[in-house]
């Protein structure tokens, strides 16, 4: 299972957990960063939290993306404002 480790920027300050994700993994639809917040693979500053929570600027999300079998996929996060990471995950 792979892991990536977002930070909150300001412009999230305030905004749904689910939003906030969906907005830094531009390729994680909102729906799908709700499926894997209810799997508990969702941590914000260490602990499981629910897609209502209100991030915080500086809160260290990390998300857990299961392996995948067959093809391959390409999502892109984005960390920080302006440094753009990418992930490729197998399918």
């Amino acid at each position: 299972m792979e892991q990536i480790e977002l930070v909150v920027n300001e412009e999230l300050n305030g905004e749904r957990l689910d939003k906030a994700v969906a907005s830094l993994c531009s390729d994680l639809s909102r729906s799908a960063v709700q499926q894997l917040i209810a799997d508990e693979l969702v941590f914000v500053n260490d602990k499981p939290t629910n897609k209502k929570y209100s991030v915080k600027t500086g809160d260290i999300i990390i998300v857990s993306v299961p392996d995948y079998k067959g093809g391959r996929r390409l999502w892109t996060c984005f960390n920080q404002p302006g440094e753009l990471e990418e992930f490729e995950y197998i399918e």
